[in-house]
């Protein structure tokens, strides 16, 4: 539907840009094809800028172990599949899975992170209300940044994203919580609950570290 309408109120678009996780694009493409009578063109690339690398982390280690151990790789050097090792690190994932055991080892990911100069880090939640939790949890034990330039840039870009708003949204809590909370200590939460004038500036926080 949205394309559709993109398509009617735009005129003759040139580039559709798709999400990568989107598994019919040729479908769609012929979809197009056929309601605009005109040809359509599927293209992909399977560069990516980054190299991706599979890992599962089980947040914890026995006695010889270092925490980059415990960060278990799921391909070896040679790119093939580590079956067993993968298995055998699967029975060192905790047995109880809640709230508090997440954070944890979530917290555990973050110290071996950093220290391998990982940061800043995207992590995925299954809804809006643990993606709020989980970051409120992460910043409740963590100090605000104390790097001069850096905090007045993050306050800085805050204060001009707010001035944006209406008068009455700007006192919102979810706005106030991200400005005096979480931003200062570099976490934030992002989900399409958000103002999407909140949603850009954390993502433009991320993106200049």
């Amino acid at each position: 539907l949205e394309i559709v309408m993109l398509l009617h109120y735009l005129g003759p678009a040139i580039i559709v840009g798709l999400s990568a996780t989107m598994p019919n694009v040729l479908e769609l493409a012929g979809w197009l094809c056929q309601i605009r009578h005109t040809p359509v063109h599927a293209i992909a690339s399977q560069s990516r800028p980054t190299p991706l690398h599979h890992s599962l982390f089980t947040g914890r280690r026995s006695v010889k172990e270092t925490w980059k151990r415990s960060a278990v790789p799921f391909f070896d050097s040679q790119g093939r599949f580590q079956n067993q090792v993968v298995v055998d690190a699967t029975k060192r994932l905790p047995k109880q899975s809640g709230v508090a055991e997440q954070t944890t080892a979530v917290r555990r990911l973050l110290r071996m992170l950093q220290r391998q100069r990982g940061l800043p880090v995207i992590i995925f939640a299954f809804s809006q209300s643990s993606c709020e939790k989980l970051a409120e949890a992460i910043a409740s034990s963590t100090s605000p940044i104390d790097e001069g330039e850096k905090l007045k840039t993050v306050r800085s870009r805050t204060n001009q994203a707010i001035d944006t708003l209406l008068e009455d949204d700007q006192s919102l809590a979810e706005i106030q919580r991200l400005k005096t909370f979480f931003l200062p200590r570099a976490i934030a939460f992002h989900h399409g609950g958000m103002l999407p004038v909140m949603r850009e500036l954390v993502e433009l926080l991320f993106r200049d570290s």
